[in-house]
């Protein structure tokens, strides 16, 4: 009943649920191996099958053809080879297996000696029994089954281990060592007089030339191997003694060259998202200097045409107007393609009037085709709905830009839009067909008409621009989930066809029940606006314009936060309208401070936001601010009057 146990534990040791230990006897004394096989088979574990090889050579000869054998019991003293040499030639060949030596009597220490060697146990001829040879076997068979899982384990973790003891001349290492450094596999141990042989690797491990080592070393090390990348790896070692004062080396060599790419690559990552939030930042403070400076020359070229001027002094300022507008495109191309590049441009579906949207755009473009000579011509499909869901503004920015550049480039004839209903399975889909009688793009400029900056020179062109309008329409297209179609060739104009999945807005849509809201009536309630902007050509301009459409409006003006707290605090407001950019203060935390007033007055005055900043629509800090809403400079006069009026009655609750 004792001996169950031990049946299973020998079972749990055999490979692939063998029932059968399999071993290999290397003995040139038949008699012995012949006692060896009786007492195998005379112990109460399983049976074992006996190999027999009488040389080193005939041993050698049978681990090769066949290496799953469980054990080798391997007699030290052979015809052709003695001693430890016995052993090494094994493990240098045979580098996993389970061996066994047997020595004689008068010879144990070469038993110590070889399992020091890689020998997983020793047995003395002579004074072992049955029990103990099957324990030997047994637990020579566990530890080998541990030592592999071992061996495993640091292989997936990249690790090896290694020892070194120089009083003994020895020297280990486990074979992920060799594989690291890219050395023979085979030679997994050198050790006692192989040692000297192992020199470069022993110095490369131990990195210092003499002994002794300190008490506990780290060192990162690189290696370089022909052929192959650089390797990084991680010695750690420590100096131990043993009880009778011998000294030892023992530590651990790990391959951290994926760990070292990952660094390099979070760097890069790190540097990369330092560079994107400098970039932004650029962009921020570019966009801020431009289009401030900007919304004084656009604010004053529509009061200065609003005058008396003679027909000289109106062509100036057309002039200027042209000129302004012209660069405030470049400026808006170039944010736009900072923010797409960047994944910060976010799409707002509402229902709009797809047509009225298309005819706005077309009237605002055709005074360039008159002056040119060109005919435009505006046509919508009978069975469309003109009422659709989807980005009103991006949908206008793409007929802007497409029907605008094909104006540019078109000399003589005429510029066609034509709104058509999808087909086929494409019903749910509107087409946006753009056509001109232009020089024509050819097949092979196709692609490169698409690209950032690029321009295709023509000679009967003299058009200005950056090469962005294409591109961003592109862009903004795929984004709306829609394609481009173009079909062109030189000298026979193109035809341009966007293909957008803008569904007809029905009156169960919530989206087109928020757009049927009543409008805002016309007349303005408002009797006093805190005007709060630094830029005195700006605070000319916004002054100027508000009081042209609302003569007995009351503005006052402050150009620090300072000056806003001491507005606020004496006076009542209907509105505010607050620059985000000030000398002494940032609009955000100035609306904040506002809102969080203990005083009560103004608090829930409505705040529109005054800035160059186009970003502003993205992230929406306004809203978070406990702004209302926002102006972007250069302002549409319009547009400032629409929202004054629209914010104008409401109140924070």
């Amino acid at each position: 009943m004792r001996k169950a146990p031990t049946q299973r534990s020998i079972r749990a040791a055999l490979p692939d649920d063998r029932t059968v230990v399999q071993v290999l006897l290397i003995e040139d004394d038949a008699s012995y191996a012949d006692l060896v096989k009786i007492l195998l088979s005379a112990n109460p574990e399983p049976e074992c099958e006996v190999f027999v090889a009488s040389t080193l050579v005939d041993g050698m000869r049978v681990l090769e053809e066949r290496q799953d054998f469980d054990a080798v019991l391997l007699d030290l003293s052979l015809p052709d080879s003695d001693g430890l040499d016995t052993l090494l030639t094994v493990l240098k060949s045979f580098p996993t297996t389970n061996v066994i030596v047997l020595t004689g009597s008068d010879d144990q220490e070469q038993g110590v000696l070889a399992v020091g060697a890689g020998a997983q146990d020793y047995l003395v001829k002579g004074n072992f029994e049955p029990s103990q040879l099957a324990r030997v076997l047994r637990f020579s068979m566990e530890r080998k089954q541990i030592l592999m899982r071992l061996e495993e384990a640091q292989r997936i973790a990249k690790i090896g281990n290694w020892e070194f003891r120089p009083t003994e001349n020895y020297f280990f290492c486990s074979p992920q060592i060799y594989e690291m450094l890219a050395e023979d596999t085979a030679k997994t141990h050198w050790a006692y007089r192989e040692v000297e042989q192992s020199a470069s690797l022993l110095h490369f491990l131990l990195v210092h030339e003499s002994y002794p080592m300190e008490d506990e070393i780290t060192e990162n090390l690189a290696l370089t191997v022909e052929g192959k990348s650089a390797v990084f790896l991680q010695l750690n070692s420590r100096r131990v003694y043993q009880d009778d004062g011998t000294l030892s080396y023992i530590g651990t060599l790990q391959d951290t060259t994926l760990q070292r790419k990952t660094e390099v690559l979070q760097r890069a990552q790190e540097l990369a998202e330092e560079k994107a939030r400098v970039r932004e930042q650029v962009i921020a403070t570019v966009s801020h200097e431009l289009r401030t400076p900007m919304n004084a020359i656009v604010g004053m070229s529509h009061l200065l045409a609003d005058t008396h001027m003679s027909a000289e002094q109106q062509q100036y300022v057309s002039a200027v107007q042209e000129a302004s507008q012209l660069l405030l495109g470049i400026i808006n191309d170039i944010l736009l393609t900072s923010s797409l590049q960047n994944d910060a441009l976010q799409l707002k579906d509402a229902a709009f009037d797809l047509v009225i949207t298309a005819r706005r755009i077309v009237e605002m473009l055709r005074p360039k085709a008159t002056a040119k000579g060109l005919e435009l011509v505006f046509q919508v499909d009978p069975c469309l709905q003109n009422r659709v869901i989807g980005d009103k503004k991006r949908v206008s920015q793409v007929l802007y830009n497409i029907l605008g550049n094909a104006i540019k480039f078109t000399s003589t004839g005429r510029v066609g839009l034509a709104i058509l209903c999808g087909e086929g399975q494409d019903k749910e889909t509107l087409q946006l067909r753009i056509s001109d009688t232009g020089p024509g793009i050819p097949t092979e400029k196709h692609a490169d008409i698409f690209l950032a900056f690029s321009l295709l020179k023509h000679t009967t062109s003299t058009e200005e621009g950056t090469g962005l309008g294409l591109s961003i329409a592109q862009e903004l297209v795929h984004r709306m989930g829609g394609r481009f179609q173009l079909e062109s060739e030189l000298g026979k104009g193109a035809v341009f066809t966007v293909i957008l999945p803008l569904r007809a807005a029905n009156s169960a849509d919530p989206l087109a029940q928020q757009s049927l809201m009543p409008e805002i009536a016309e007349a303005c309630p408002v009797e006093r606006i805190l005007l709060v902007e630094d830029h005195a050509m700006n605070q000319i301009v916004l002054e100027k314009t508000l009081e042209k459409r609302w003569p007995d409006m009351v503005v006052r003006i402050a150009s620090s936060g300072a000056e806003a707290r001491a507005w606020w605090q004496k006076e009542d407001f209907d509105l505010i309208l607050m620059d985000i950019q000030l000398p002494d203060d940032d609009g955000f935390s100035l609306t904040q401070e506002l809102r969080a007033s203990e005083h009560r007055r103004n608090t829930n005055t409505p705040v529109l936001a005054m800035t160059a900043q186009t970003q502003i629509t993205a992230d929406e800090r306004y809203l978070k601010a406990g702004m209302d809403d926002y102006i972007l400079k250069p302002f549409n006069p319009e547009d400032l009057f629409r929202k004054i009026t629209q914010h104008s009655n409401n109140k924070h609750n």
